[in-house]
């Protein structure tokens, strides 16, 4: 209880330094006392005097996003993640509407994952926040996906279904299939519900039974093909959407599979998961009318991947008006409204860097925006990573982010991954010392390999991170390694 409150309490404060939900001032950007501390974590690796210049800026400029910035990523760099989140969710709440939100809250859903502690102050801070509609667009929604990841690392999967309402993901589906036994070539061939007609059951290969066309309810806003008849590969998920007010909405597929999704009859949105690491989520910008829609996604199956997720978030950053109900076989009816025509994804990482360019800079911009789409869109983080350590060639920072996004980088062979990783992370230990992140990573994929004396020496270098709980973890990974489980307990307990 006593490191809950402790946690809490740091979100707390840093809050109210923040001010409240509104937009604050223009930022100081990387010019003002939060730039240069900035610069001075990134550019000239001086982790010490980047946190003491952050704290001078913080309580000057308690609103500046760069210097709340400049204060999340110095106690990032020293694994004090409660302090990190406080400063996050100070400045999402301190600049609403500035382009470095967006990269705090998805970095504030990561950290609700780290313990139970965090998720309550992740949710302490960003329920009033929600709450006031001061948030619109991408920040409204990864502002509700950290408190859903909060409630359901606590367990309150009640709350965590109704913030997932919110953010209008889908919830009731009908499953239609399997088409077809080509993954790939039967991705462009139309099937019946895509001719209008959603049929009560598809054959079945050498005399089995058909398979009925049925509901699939998706309460957690996913579904997942894992249990699906193996002998064909293309499938349809349809669901009636009723919309109460219309407008425009922000349309999430989250998947790894290849699909294609319609909107009344009309494509929107493909994705061929065979040509290349594409992003898992994507955001479409749709204006819609009020009414019923008929959302229909074809998917193949590719390798171990089979799951997926839809959501008619509100663009607003409103609540949303979306209600769902699994569609009935048979034929559809004609649309109330002309079908919206094929868009192209908002909010992509190149979108991102841009927006921060002009205040960051185009090197700080592409370390941002390519951090954060370490685990969305791993090929633009790589682009962007690698423009940013070709402007800033001497960057631990850079160089602690690049080993992050190779550790396990899929279209890399898996000891390619981790030799480049390795030699990331080593670099960004030799340009600062003190970099804990960089460091207890390193320790991790040391550990992963068995070289377990390695990892002792990369783990030596901590100083005063090494009681951190991630120092720890880590610590505890080596112990039961080395077969010693009572000490790995005693380290995590």
């Amino acid at each position: 209880m006593r490191r809950a409150r402790s946690c809490a309490a740091a979100l707390a404060a840093a809050l109210a330094l923040g001010g409240s939900g509104c937009a604050g001032p223009r930022a100081a950007g990387p010019g003002g006392a939060g730039g240069r501390a900035v610069d001075l974590l990134v550019a000239r690796n001086d982790g010490a005097a980047a946190r003491a210049g952050a704290e001078r800026a913080v309580a000057s400029r308690p609103s500046d996003p760069w210097a709340r910035l400049a204060a999340a990523l110095s106690a990032r760099r020293a694994l004090d993640l409660p302090t990190e989140a406080g400063h996050l969710a100070a400045l999402a709440a301190g600049a609403t509407a500035h382009p470095l939100a967006p990269l705090a809250l998805r970095r504030l859903a990561e950290l609700a994952e780290e313990s139970p502690d965090l998720a309550k102050g992740v949710e302490a801070a960003l329920a009033p926040l929600t709450a006031t509609g001061a948030l619109s667009g991408l920040a409204a929604y990864r502002a509700r996906v950290a408190r859903i990841t909060a409630a359901e690392v606590l367990g309150e999967h009640a709350r965590a279904a109704a913030i997932r309402a919110e953010n209008g993901a889908v919830s009731a589906w009908t499953l239609a299939g399997p088409f077809g036994q080509h993954r790939n070539l039967d991705l462009d061939r139309p099937f019946p519900p895509e001719q209008g007609v959603l049929p009560e059951a598809v054959a079945a290969p050498l005399g089995a039974p058909e398979r009925r066309t049925r509901p699939l309810p998706a309460p957690d806003g996913s579904v997942m093909l894992d249990g699906e008849p193996r002998d064909g590969d293309a499938f349809y998920l349809a669901s009636d959407v009723t919309l109460a007010r219309g407008g425009r909405y922000l349309v999430g597929l989250g998947t790894a599979l290849s699909a294609k999704l319609f909107l009344d009859g009309a494509l929107v949105h493909e994705r061929r998961a065979w040509t290349g690491w594409l992003p898992t989520l994507v955001h479409l910008p749709l204006e819609l009318a009020p009414g019923r829609h008929r959302l229909l996604v074809k998917v193949a199956r590719i390798g171990p991947a089979t799951g997926l997720n839809v959501s008619f978030a509100r663009a607003d950053g409103a609540p949303s008006d979306a209600t769902f109900a699994a569609a009935p076989p048979g034929p559809v009816a004609p649309p109330a409204a002309p079908a919206p025509g094929r868009v192209a994804p908002a909010f992509s990482p190149r979108e991102l860097a841009r927006s921060l360019a002009g205040e960051a800079g185009p090197a700080l911009a592409a370390l941002l925006a390519g951090r954060d789409a370490v685990g969305l869109d791993r090929e633009a983080a790589k682009a962007l990573l690698a423009e940013a350590g070709a402007a800033l060639p001497g960057s631990a920072a850079v160089r602690a982010a690049q080993g992050d996004v190779l550790v396990d980088d899929p279209s890399l062979d898996p000891q390619v991954a981790r030799a480049r990783a390795e030699a990331a992370l080593r670099e960004a230990l030799a340009r600062d010392a003190g970099h804990g992140e960089a460091r207890v990573a390193l320790a991790a994929l040391l550990v992963e390999a068995q070289r377990l004396d390695d990892a002792d020496e990369a783990l030596a270098g901590l100083g005063d991170a090494a009681s951190r709980p991630a120092a720890l973890a880590v610590r505890a990974r080596a112990a039961d390694a080395r077969g010693l489980a009572e000490k790995a307990e005693a380290l995590v307990a």
